[in-house]
């Protein structure tokens, strides 16, 4: 049951993950049925697409369709003009086809990575992600948390948030990693009143937890073991 609250977060359409879930034909059927997080999504690309290096947009918005740029200022002196190009979390592989679908309604090009594709169809696809003008947008799922190197990205697209912080921070530090010459930007995309909510401070509570527990002053902390928290 809470895995298919979870699921529908994004689009109504996936309340039961018993159904068959065809993508939208057209932009008006997507229209009749809107997502708040699918348009959010959509509105940051657009951002980031128009042209590099640009600041991050407003974080709070009561829809989507109107945020704004922030007045915060990105130091672009030192960082090269290159396009910018964007990594997008999503938990659910199944849920892709529909995610590409709406965003292609928008010319929003977009490549995939998952657990069903081998390693050389992955190696395949990160190849055509690095060196594409056209595909800006890498879509990954929990096979993307961990082990790639994605810092050819510098926006990250959390859609359906991890358990855990610490899988959050392995996301994270796929893009924020050297040699990353530009400046990271990270979107968390929680929906008020959904298990988005409860997700967020369960995560960000075992963050909490963890880095009390090592942040104590006792004999673990004097073992050989040298520990660094890296807070984004």
């Amino acid at each position: 049951f809470y895995l298919d609250a979870r699921k529908c977060v994004l689009h109504v359409s996936f309340r039961d993950s018993s159904l068959f879930l065809s993508p939208p034909a057209t932009l008006e059927s997507y229209e009749n049925v809107r997502s708040s997080k699918i348009d959010a999504v959509v509105a940051i690309i657009q951002h980031h697409t128009k042209s590099p290096n640009r600041p991050p947009l407003n974080m709070t918005w009561e829809d989507a369709r109107s945020i704004s740029p922030t007045s915060y200022e990105l130091d672009v002196s030192k960082v090269p003009d290159s396009p910018d190009k964007i990594v997008m979390y999503s938990s659910f592989p199944e849920h892709n086809q529909f995610l590409k679908a709406c965003l292609a309604f928008y010319n929003i090009n977009t490549l995939e990575i998952h657990g069903k594709k081998s390693a050389a169809q992955r190696a395949a696809t990160l190849r055509q992600f690095r060196t594409s003008s056209d595909a800006v947008v890498l879509i990954v799922s929990n096979v993307g948390t961990t082990g790639l190197n994605l810092d050819c990205a510098n926006i990250l697209i959390i859609a359906d948030l991890l358990w855990s912080k610490q899988d959050e921070l392995q996301l994270i530090g796929r893009v924020w990693r050297r040699p990353q010459p530009k400046q990271v930007i990270v979107y968390r995309l929680i929906a008020l009143d959904s298990p988005d909510q409860f997700l967020n401070n369960l995560s960000w509570g075992k963050a909490s937890m963890h880095e009390s527990f090592l942040g104590k002053k006792s004999v673990l902390s004097k073992s050989k073991f040298n520990v660094q928290i890296c807070k984004t």
